[in-house]
């Protein structure tokens, strides 16, 4: 049975587009710093006494507004961009901001295709922000509809420092509710060749749940099957006589039932 909560994406895609239409407007509501982007960035860095953080975060105050005016001809946002990651290639933000709002850009028909370029440059080289990740697994599935790549960055998300609640509930649970065979392989398939232990811990976990989750759709279809309707909850599967016990998911979810009968994380 697959989730019907894939839809979560979206709301919060949409919730931060809106967040970050606030931002951009409020900036222009305040005086413009004027600052001087015509030299390159080594030469940049040679003169800014050291202060290279400052100066990429001053300049990004003012290169954040040239994204609404991006187009194939002008092209001044990501040339821009291009200092603020040389000057200091750990600043996050332009990162994710570049990310979530790219994309959106019509003006600019490679903005897809240059916010993931972007987005994996900012995982590899950026401070942990989980707003990198996430963005990016969003685009992945909403734009491409690629569900591996999804996962892999949902995962990364929920394993960022720094990550609310409920952007770890979500990350590890995508995918795990909702493609199941093709969660499997890919887990199975990073599970046999990740050479990093913590890598092959993790897939072990979620194989692990997965099998914690099969087991329960399965109790749940001979529950049916003998009883004429879906269970309500998976206490229904012990009283029902056909589990003596609910598995434990390893990573401490409980589980419940929705309403049509679908398995989904409560807690």
């Amino acid at each position: 049975m697959r989730s019907r909560y894939l839809n979560i994406p979206v709301i919060i895609l949409l919730f931060a587009a809106v967040v970050g239409a606030q931002l951009l407007y409020d900036q222009q509501e305040l005086a413009e710093p004027k600052v001087a982007f015509s030299a390159s960035p080594a030469t940049i860095r040679s003169l800014d006494l050291g202060l290279h953080s400052a100066v990429a975060s001053l300049f990004w105050i003012e290169a954040r507004l040239d994204i609404l005016r991006l187009s194939q001809t002008n092209r001044k946002y990501l040339d821009r961009l291009a200092i603020i990651n040389h000057l200091d290639p750990k600043l996050a933000t332009p990162y994710a901001f570049t990310v979530l709002v790219l994309p959106t850009i019509k003006s600019y028909p490679n903005g897809l295709t240059d916010s993931l370029e972007i987005g994996e440059r900012g995982v590899a080289h950026a401070s942990p922000d989980w707003r990198i990740p996430f963005y990016l697994a969003t685009n992945y599935h909403l734009e491409l509809s690629d569900n591996q790549n999804a996962a892999k960055y949902f995962d990364i998300a929920a394993n960022t420092p720094g990550a609310p609640s409920h952007i770890r509930r979500f990350s590890e649970n995508y995918l795990v509710l909702g493609f199941r065979d093709q969660t499997k392989q890919i887990w199975q398939t990073i599970f046999e060749t990740a050479k990093d232990q913590e890598i092959k811990d993790r897939a072990h976990l979620y194989l692990a749940r997965i099998a914690v989750i099969e087991t329960l759709e399965e109790a749940a279809q001979q529950y049916q099957s003998k009883f004429g309707a879906l269970p309500q909850t998976v206490d229904d599967l012990i009283t029902g006589g056909i589990l003596t016990e609910i598995p434990e998911d390893p990573a401490g979810y409980q589980y419940g039932f929705n309403e049509e009968g679908r398995l989904k994380v409560i807690e």
